[in-house]
């Protein structure tokens, strides 16, 4: 149908593949918006239940333009409503979530005070698929200094508003990713526009089984290849040294450097990860060993990319930190001036990829951190012991989940430290730290010779492909 060519400062656009079950939810939500300049766009993306049913319902409304297409995608479909949209600011709401009555009337307000924000996003109600409440998602606010403020934790790409002069000067979306369209359009933006939040919920985001949310491995990758794409924009490519340290192996667990993962010792199967990353120019194997010594003299090493630190047995023990051994290395070697990047790996994760190291440096200079590390988000509970029972930590038990407390646990193995801001501190893991969600299979770590035998059932099945 033909919509009315009235000025519409916003344009909402509705995507919708077989969420016939939701959509009516999702519309009406829109139609009963406080603040009513808007254009509503429909987008069914070849669904085959009964949504175009119900979406022929509202046919015939003034200010909505129903499309149907075959499957797509959702960036293309982001693109067709972006040509469609009339409005100065655009926002995708999901069929399967719906919005507060007041989610415009607030955003809209708070974009309009600023041209600089090119961004604006709330917190946010979490359902389930019977639209029960289960909690309330509160983000941080941006309100540091610059300096202090990494944005690395992006925002939803649907019911974000978006100033559509902005998403056009960055080129729309790309149409190479099948998801992650927030990751991608958050990270175009942030350097070129102030990101605004909103510290209360305005949309019911539902979680489900068929949530793309729950399908990791491909978000994961996804968000690799996006700041891999966006990276390639960098004009002076990083250059790295990655150090891998080893304890004693008496009296510590890398004395498992020295076991095997189907045909290759421990040590040797990361190093062959390490050797495949695009930015690490130089190793060290930072050890005191007269056996891992020995060991990688046998390695081919033509090219004299693996150097050898003897470490000094007073920078074995646990009670010395990481960072006196990388600091004694640094002092002992002559490093070329283009390092501008430290990367800590650890033997204890075999099934660490370059992909993720690469992915590791890219973050710290995408979103300009002193330093990255690797990690896992955790929802456990955890509890301390007060004197006078467990009490539990964290504010599990509160019904908000707040951006500040979420927990991550440091894992993978993967640390990515500023060389200049190393020299400086001393410190590995300090400043302006960002962060890589590994997925669940870089998680395994070998602690014990049982840890080590389920390592060689899973590389026997997967032959080491991730």
């Amino acid at each position: 149908m033909e919509m009315n060519n009235k000025n519409n400062l916003v344009t909402v656009y509705i995507t919708n593949f077989n969420y016939g079950r939701y959509i009516r939810k999702a519309i009406e939500s829109v139609l009963n918006q406080t603040f009513q300049n808007y254009e509503l766009i429909i987008i069914d993306d070849g669904s085959t239940d009964d949504s175009q049913e119900i979406i022929e319902e509202f046919k015939g409304i003034d200010n909505i333009e129903i499309v149907y297409q075959k499957n797509k995608g959702l960036n293309i479909s982001n693109n067709i409503a972006i040509k469609l949209a009339k409005g100065k600011y655009i926002v995708r709401l999901d069929a399967d979530d719906y919005l507060d009555e007041n989610f415009l009337s607030i955003l809209v307000a708070k974009i309009e005070s600023d041209d600089q924000i090119g961004l604006i996003f709330s917190d946010y109600f979490l359902i389930d698929q019977n639209g029960e409440i289960q909690n309330v998602f509160k983000r941080n606010s941006f309100k540091k200094a610059k300096d202090e403020i990494i944005l690395d934790m992006p925002a939803h790409g649907a019911c974000t508003l978006f100033r559509i002069d902005a998403v056009k000067e960055v080129g729309n979306y790309s149409e190479l990713y099948k998801c992650q369209d927030g990751y991608e359009m958050w990270l175009k933006l942030i350097n070129k526009y102030k990101v605004w939040h909103i510290p209360t919920p305005l949309f019911y985001y539902r979680q489900h089984q068929s949530s793309l949310t729950r399908k990791e491995k491909r978000i994961l990758n996804t968000r690799i290849s996006i700041k891999e794409h966006k990276f390639n924009e960098v004009q002076k490519k990083p250059e790295a040294a990655c150090i891998i340290p080893i304890r004693d192996l008496k009296y510590s667990v890398d004395e498992f450097a020295m076991e095997k993962i189907l045909d290759d010792e421990l040590l040797i199967w990361i190093l062959k990860q390490v050797l495949l990353s695009t930015f690490i120019k130089v190793i060290y194997v930072s050890t005191s060993s007269k056996e891992i010594i020995d060991l990688l003299k046998k390695v081919d090493n033509s090219d004299g990319k693996i150097k050898i630190h003897f470490r000094e047995q007073k920078l074995t023990r646990y009670n010395v930190s990481l960072a006196d051994t990388i600091d004694s290395l640094i002092k002992d070697t002559i490093f070329d001036n283009n390092i501008s990047d430290l990367v800590v790996t650890s033997i204890r994760y075999p099934f660490l990829t370059h992909k993720v190291i690469d992915d590791a440096i890219r973050t710290k200079h995408l979103f300009r951190a002193d330093s990255v590390i690797t990690v896992r988000p955790d929802n456990n509970r955890y509890y301390i012991h007060d004197g006078s029972g467990l009490k539990q930590i964290m504010g599990f038990d509160k019904f908000s989940i707040l951006e500040r407390e979420q927990l991550y646990r440091f894992s993978g193995g993967i640390t990515v430290t500023d060389f200049n801001f190393f020299q400086q501190n001393k410190k590995l893991i300090d400043g302006r730290v960002g962060h890589v969600i590994i997925p669940q299979e870089m998680d395994f770590i070998v602690n014990t010779q049982y840890d080590l035998a389920v390592a060689n059932i899973i590389a026997k099945e997967k032959m080491h492909v991730f």
